[in-house]
C-alpha cells in the first residue's frame, strides 16, 4: 500500500511490519451540521432554575421552601427513628453532621 503525503492522512503503525494509511478526519461526503461548525450553545440546566442552593445555614433557614424542605427531612429522619440520643461517654467524641443544599434533578434535568 502507498502511502500519500497529505495533510488529511497520517501513518499508523500495526504490529506487523506494514503501515496502514487513516485518514485523520473523517472524509465522508456528508454534510453536517459540525462539519459546517454550526454548534447549538450548551446551557447547563440548573442555569434555568429559578431557585438557588444555599451556601449557608443562614440562607436556607431565611428561605421560605428551603426551610420547608429542612422541616420535612428533620421530621423524616426522626420518625424512622435514624438515632437515638444517649448520653455522652466520656472517653468519647460527638458525632458531627453537615446540611448539605442541593436541587435535585431528574436524568432529563428537570427538579424532583
Amino acid at each position: 500500500m502507498s502511502s500519500t503525503p497529505s495533510s488529511q492522512f497520517h501513518i499508523v503503525s500495526s504490529t506487523s511490519s506494514s503501515n496502514l494509511v487513516l485518514p485523520s478526519h473523517n472524509v465522508h461526503p456528508m454534510q453536517t451540521k459540525s462539519k459546517s461548525r454550526i454548534h447549538q450553545p450548551r446551557m447547563h440546566p440548573l442555569l434555568f432554575l429559578a431557585q438557588f442552593e444555599p451556601k449557608t445555614i443562614r440562607q436556607a433557614i431565611d428561605d421560605p421552601q428551603w426551610f420547608a424542605a429542612m422541616k420535612q427531612e428533620y421530621e423524616a429522619l426522626f420518625n424512622d427513628k435514624a438515632w437515638d440520643l444517649v448520653p455522652l461517654p466520656k472517653d468519647r467524641k460527638v458525632v458531627g453532621c453537615k446540611w448539605v443544599f442541593r436541587i435535585k434533578e431528574n436524568v432529563c434535568g428537570t427538579v424532583s
